[in-house]
């Protein structure tokens, strides 16, 4: 069985020039080719068809460039789902790097270039590709860095202990709304990520009527563009097709961009370590009849890359003061080859694919 995992919501960025009805053909077209020839020779020598068109054109036709490329990142796609369900997690890291390398010579888009530049800077910078590259993504204004008193409590979705009130002068940062008293503490944000805000608040005026009055500031962590005074867009870092920050590294990055080099006490975060990925009191959409669906839990970590995350994070945390957070740290100190042996071990990734 073929791996079919879409990225819908990753193309608008790619196709703003691909947006049309020959576009949509294009999208829905090498999802087939994909899933019905699977690597075989007749998908192998369309894509060698093509490469031959555009190497021979003067000027290369978007569109057929356009095909090329969707070929080639889902089939690169598709090979990386294969090595995770083989748990060959390096094998699956090499083929994200080619990827990179590949999007860098052939998008059309800037900003997804810009994405696969960070993607790559991170892989080199940590010891998983042979060259480090350049990436703006991750130069911090360090004067304006230095100048922030604020402090922020990031309270994750799978913390053994109720948020604790021994941090109460600190700004209480949240993901999905939850069951627990947050009113003692000095201000509170909440981060919600699009599928989230689009599938249970977007058209719940009850639901928004209830959130807005309960937290200081309600921001959607989202690719897409959102026309909504009441949930602005947080600052996001580039993302695409290769993989994403999630949760963590997104609130990270908005609080360094919005406010500086902080104090931060973070707690309920594991990079898919624990045995249970969300506990009781967080309403993930994972979640069916108190069930974790955990091939949904896969197919989330893959999408965003559990590796790209938890490198994400490290260089996040070069920006901030981390105070305790002292089972956080246990994990996110981690050199990346223990990390890597340790998520294979604890995740079966088969589901994916077989």
């Amino acid at each position: 069985m073929n791996p079919v995992i879409t990225f819908e919501q990753f193309n608008y960025i790619y196709c703003h020039s691909h947006r049309n009805l020959v576009g949509k053909i294009l999208r829905k077209l090498s999802d087939l080719i994909i899933y019905l020839f699977n690597g075989n020779s007749f998908e192998l020598q369309l894509v060698h068809f093509l490469k031959r068109i555009l190497n021979n054109m003067e000027k290369s036709d978007s569109r057929v460039k356009y095909f090329y490329y969707l070929l080639c990142i889902k089939r690169f796609n598709a090979n990386y789902i294969k090595h995770l369900a083989d748990n060959k997690m390096y094998k699956a890291v090499e083929e994200k790097e080619r990827w990179a390398r590949f999007i860098s010579n052939y998008s059309e888009s800037k900003y997804e270039i810009e994405s696969a530049q960070d993607y790559l800077y991170l892989l080199g910078k940590y010891g998983l590709a042979d060259e480090v590259g350049n990436s703006n993504s991750f130069k911090i204004n360090q004067q304006k860095a230095n100048k922030s008193e604020n402090s922020f409590y990031i309270y994750g979705p799978n913390s053994d202990n109720e948020p604790n009130r021994k941090y109460e002068d600190s700004t209480i940062v949240l993901f999905k709304d939850i069951n627990f008293d947050t009113s003692h503490f000095k201000d509170s944000m909440m981060l919600l990520n699009w599928v989230y805000y689009d599938t249970k608040i977007k058209r719940d005026q009850e639901k928004r009527k209830m959130l807005l009055n309960k937290y200081g500031k309600i921001f959607v962590s989202s690719m897409y563009p959102i026309d909504d005074s009441d949930f602005p867009l947080s600052i996001m870092p580039n993302s695409s097709t290769l993989g994403g920050a999630s949760g963590l590294g997104r609130a990270l990055f908005n609080i360094i961009k919005v406010y500086g080099r902080c104090r931060c006490i973070i707690e309920g975060f594991d990079f898919y370590l624990k045995e249970e990925t969300f506990a009781n009191y967080y309403p993930t959409l994972t979640r069916k009849d108190n069930q974790i669906n955990e091939k949904k839990v896969l197919i989330g970590i893959a999408q965003h890359d559990a590796v790209y995350n938890f490198l994400f994070v490290k260089e996040m945390l070069n920006h901030i003061n981390v105070f305790e957070s002292f089972e956080f740290l246990e994990y996110a100190n981690m050199p990346i080859d223990q990390y890597i042996k340790k998520l294979m071990n604890r995740r079966n990734f088969r589901p994916l694919y077989y």
